[in-house]
């Protein structure tokens, strides 16, 4: 009988803090060992000579199986999109969880465990959100939410779940007292609404013109002024806030600016803003339409902007914003500039894109590669070390990234069962090879080896 399970050798180890030549073996799902030459049997032998080794991706931004009124629910169930995040280098999802009229926080999580428990892939959590309809007070449902291992929460002050400025700061202040994470959608609502109102007074609509009356109704002043304010809020009142798909130059000046007022705030990008820009809306027959997300694509300066804030460690994480339709709901011509469906599939390309655009042509180290993508999601959300770390006793959630195979996307290795991915065409260097979660092998080679209801339910604990 060998003594490990599995051992991944002669790759090039990556944290944070550096790189080095060695060996990772695993057993019983956990790192067992991990140093220059490892000279045990195990019954799973990864050869990774030449390749890049790193803890699993995590995405902490996740819309799977959510309902959307008369759309229905998205396309990607808890089973199609934790299979197309492990296709992708993904090994954990935190997915957002909307409330049903009256339940509490803890009837949120309970609903989707049930949802997930049965269809995961990989390992996956939840963050409650709070809107209107929710049952039960803030002040005594968050310290039960971190209690039972969901530190985190999201408030929108802008969309149709928005929260009134009161109800917000109420929030705050409660997770503050409970240590609980505020996620927060950032778009000032009364100046979106502002615009929208007047745009419709300008004279008639026209339909091929609906993704950039969108844009235009959503501009990046939308996006920072949410930012301040929310973070004067948190400050005033001792809460963390989380800012969520930070799109533009705007909204990284706000929050370096409530940062340096002494807010402990974070900012997360999501790669429609890395990897695509606002000329996808001019496109003719409503193709712009099957790019609409919120808040919509920026510019190219605002990309060069969110590419150094990664960089300089100003926006803390990259994710993916999961939230996936079919090309018919997305350019549906009943649909006019106010109502369009917003978001996109991403979960499986992301986190290979990443790499290829940001170590591939040196726009990030490595090391921040794996700070971006794996350890401060983990940090943040209370994962910490069990995920995202290649350390003894971590699970073994492993990446065996290839940096010399040149990739062109196709739709027909996309997992999603969305019927278009917006990165179809895209072609860089550097892709995942193998994908370990808990030490199970779920990918290798572009063959998915996985099964449904192997996923865990991850509990958190923030520091």
């Amino acid at each position: 009988m060998t003594a490990y399970d599995t051992v991944v050798r002669h790759g090039l180890l990556v944290t944070p803090d550096g790189t080095s030549i060695g060996d990772i073996a695993v057993k019983d799902g956990t790192i067992a060992w991990i140093g220059p030459e490892f000279d045990g049997e195990a019954a799973t032998e990864i050869d990774a000579t030449g390749r890049v080794v790193v803890p699993g991706g995590i995405d902490c931004h996740t819309h799977f199986d959510t309902e959307a009124g008369d759309l229905g629910r998205t396309a990607d169930d808890y089973e199609s999109g934790t299979r197309a995040a492990a296709a992708g280098g993904i090994t954990t999802i935190i997915n957002y969880a909307f409330p049903g009229p009256g339940d509490t926080l803890l009837d949120v999580v309970e609903r989707e465990r049930l949802l997930a428990e049965p269809q995961a892939h990989i390992d996956f959590s939840f963050h409650p959100v709070i809107t209107p309809l929710l049952g039960g007070d803030v002040e005594t449902d968050l310290p039960l939410l971190a209690e039972a291992g969901f530190p985190s929460v999201k408030v929108f002050n802008g969309s149709q779940f928005r929260l009134t400025e009161s109800e917000i700061l109420r929030v705050l202040a409660a997770a503050a007292d409970a240590g609980v994470l505020v996620a927060v959608h950032p778009e000032d609502e009364a100046l979106t609404e502002f615009l929208i109102q007047r745009r419709r007074q300008a004279g008639p609509l026209d339909p091929e013109r609906a993704a950039e009356d969108f844009q235009a109704c959503h501009p990046p002043t939308t996006e920072s002024a949410a930012v301040a304010q929310i973070g004067a809020y948190a400050r005033q009142l001792g809460a963390s806030v989380y800012f969520v798909h930070l799109s533009c130059a705007e909204a990284v000046e706000a929050l370096d600016f409530v940062k340096r007022c002494g807010t402990d705030a974070y900012g997360e990008t999501r790669p429609a803003y890395l990897f695509l820009d606002g000329s996808r809306y001019g496109l003719p027959e409503r193709e712009g339409t099957k790019f609409v997300c919120l808040p919509p694509l920026r510019e190219v300066d605002d990309q060069e902007a969110l590419w150094k804030a990664l960089n300089d460690e100003l926006v803390s994480t990259v994710a993916s914003d999961h939230t996936s339709w079919t090309a018919a709901q997305k350019k549906d011509p009943a649909r006019d500039f106010t109502n369009l469906v917003a978001g996109f599939a991403s979960v499986q390309t992301w986190y290979g894109m990443l790499y290829a655009e940001g170590v591939g042509k040196g726009r990030l180290s490595v090391e921040r590669f794996v700070e971006i993508s794996s350890t401060n999601p983990a940090k943040i959300f209370g994962l910490y070390p069990t995920k995202g770390a290649l350390v003894v006793g971590a699970d073994a959630d492993i990446v065996v990234l290839d940096p010399d195979v040149d990739v062109e996307l196709e739709q027909a290795d996309m997992q999603s069962r969305s019927d278009y991915d917006p990165y179809v065409g895209f072609a860089g260097r550097g892709w995942p090879a193998v994908v370990l979660s808990r030490g199970d092998v779920v990918m290798r080679d572009g063959t998915m080896t996985t099964s449904a209801g192997r996923g865990r339910l991850v509990r958190r604990v923030r520091a």
